[in-house]
C-alpha cells in the first residue's frame, strides 16, 4: 500500500511538470549559401550560420506538396541537403527556414524543364486518309515533355518533317501550353504521306496518312454479249471505262458503281460491281422476249456515265401448242431458237385460263425442258365446259378457245 502511494504521487508529478521552452532569444541564424540551380533533376543545398541553441528545419513547398527537412550540424553551421528525386516538378517552389517554429527566412525560385538531353515525344497525327488536291488535311500534334514528364517550355522550336513522292519538306512549329501542332495537306498526287518530328536530337516515330483519290469524274461505259437475242440463257457485261478524278488518279479499288437498266416497259433493273484498277463491270441475264433497254451507270453523289441503248431480237419466232383428246393436256413445243436449235432449259412458259364468259381464272407457269413444256387441267379444278386459254412464250402470245371434256375411264 506504502508503494502505491509512492507511485501515485510520482506519476501525478509527472503530470503536472511544464514542458521546458527553449529559448528562441539567444539564437542567431545567418544565411550563408543558397544554391539553387535553374532546371528540375538537380539537388539544392542550404547553408546557415548558426549562433544559440534552437531547432531548425526547412520547409519546400511545390504543386507535389510540403516536405520538411531536417538539417547536419557542424559545429556552427548548418547545412540541408535536398535530393534530385524532390525536384523532379517543374513550375514554383517556395522554402522557408524555421526557427523554434518560426519562419527565420524565405524565398521561392521556379525550375524550368530540361531542355537538354533526351526528351519524350508524344504524338497524334490523322484523319490517316485525306483527299488528293491539296484542299483536304491531316494535322499532327507534338506534345514533347522532358525526362521527368514536364512539358517543354513555350517557344521551344518543333521540326516537322513531311514527304510525299519522295518530295521532302520541313517545317517549324513553337510549343505553346506544352503543345505544337501542324496542317499537313496532301498534293495531287496518290500515294502516302509520311510525317515525322523532333526536338532536338530527339526524334519521334514514323507516321503515315493515305492519300486517296478525289471525287470521280464522269466516265463512258460499254458492254459485251454472246450474241443478241433474248435467250434468257447468256449473259451480257457492262464494264466502264477507267474511272479517274479531276487530277488524273484513279479512283481507289472497291470504289462501288451502280448500273441501271430501264427496258421498254419502264420497269427498272440493277446490277452493280467494284472498280479494280479503276474499271468496274457487271453482269446481267439476256431478256427472255425482244427488248430494249436504256443502260446507265452511277457513282452515287460523285459520278454517272453516258446513256448505252441496247436491242435485243427474240429468240424464238414461233412455237406449236398442242392438245390431247379431251383438250386437258396442253403441250408447247418443240420451241426453237434463232439457229434452229432447242431453247435452253428453263425458258417461262405462262398459260392464262379464262372461262367461257372471258372471266379471268388463273395463271399457270412452267419452264421449257427438252424444248418443250407442259400443262394440264384436271377435272376436280376444271370442269367440263368452254375455256379460253393464253400462251405466253418468249414474248410471243398465241390464244385459243378450247372444251374441255371427261377423261375416258380405261
Amino acid at each position: 500500500m506504502k508503494w502505491s502511494i509512492y507511485i501515485l504521487a510520482w506519476f501525478i508529478f509527472l503530470g503536472c511538470k511544464e514542458r521546458a521552452e527553449v529559448p528562441t532569444s539567444n539564437l542567431k541564424v545567418k544565411r550563408q549559401t543558397v544554391s539553387v540551380p535553374s532546371t528540375v533533376g538537380m539537388g539544392l543545398e542550404f547553408e546557415f550560420h548558426v549562433q544559440g541553441d534552437g531547432n531548425l528545419a526547412l520547409l519546400l513547398d511545390s504543386s507535389f506538396g510540403s516536405m520538411l527537412f531536417k538539417p547536419k550540424i557542424s559545429n556552427d553551421k548548418v547545412r540541408f541537403t535536398v535530393l534530385p528525386k524532390f525536384t523532379q516538378q517543374a513550375g514554383e517552389y517556395s522554402w522557408k527556414l524555421l526557427g523554434n517554429s518560426k519562419v527565420l527566412f524565405s524565398d521561392t525560385f521556379v525550375l524550368a524543364p530540361r531542355s537538354g538531353g533526351t526528351h519524350v515525344m508524344e504524338t497524334y497525327f490523322g484523319p490517316r486518309n485525306v483527299r488528293a488536291g491539296g484542299d483536304d488535311y491531316a494535322m499532327l500534334t507534338v506534345m514533347p515533355t522532358d525526362d521527368y514528364d514536364n512539358p517543354l517550355p513555350d517557344s521551344t522550336l518543333v521540326s516537322i518533317s513531311q514527304q510525299i513522292s519522295s518530295k521532302t519538306k520541313v517545317f517549324e512549329s513553337s510549343i505553346k501550353d506544352g503543345i505544337a501542332w501542324k496542317l499537313l495537306y496532301g498534293e495531287e498526287s496518290t500515294g502516302r504521306m509520311l510525317v515525322s518530328a523532333a526536338v532536338g536530337n530527339t526524334p519521334s516515330k514514323e507516321l503515315t496518312a493515305m492519300i486517296s483519290p478525289s471525287n470521280s469524274r464522269n466516265f463512258t461505259i460499254g458492254f459485251e454479249r454472246v450474241h443478241e437475242y433474248a435467250d434468257a440463257n447468256q449473259v451480257i457485261s457492262f464494264t466502264t471505262s477507267v474511272i479517274r478524278d479531276k487530277y488524273g488518279n484513279r479512283v481507289s479499288d472497291g470504289t462501288l458503281v451502280n448500273f441501271i437498266v430501264v427496258n421498254k416497259e419502264g420497269a427498272l433493273l440493277k446490277s452493280m460491281g467494284t472498280t479494280l484498277g479503276g474499271v468496274a463491270t457487271a453482269k446481267m441475264l439476256h431478256p427472255s422476249h425482244a427488248e430494249d433497254w436504256q443502260v446507265k451507270a452511277f457513282i452515287t453523289g460523285e459520278a454517272e456515265s453516258d446513256m448505252l441503248k441496247l436491242h435485243f431480237k427474240s429468240a424464238v419466232q414461233d412455237f406449236k401448242v398442242g392438245l390431247s383428246k379431251t383438250n386437258r393436256k396442253i403441250t408447247v413445243g418443240p420451241i426453237l431458237g434463232f439457229m434452229g436449235q432447242l431453247v435452253p432449259e428453263g425458258l417461262l412458259i405462262e398459260l392464262e385460263i379464262y372461262d367461257g364468259n372471258g372471266d379471268f381464272i388463273e395463271v399457270k407457269q412452267n419452264n421449257s425442258r427438252m424444248g418443250k413444256g407442259s400443262f394440264e387441267l384436271k377435272e376436280g379444278f376444271y370442269p367440263s365446259g368452254q375455256y379460253q386459254i393464253v400462251v405466253h412464250l418468249a414474248g410471243i402470245k398465241k390464244e385459243m378457245n378450247i372444251k374441255l371434256t371427261p377423261n375416258e375411264v380405261e
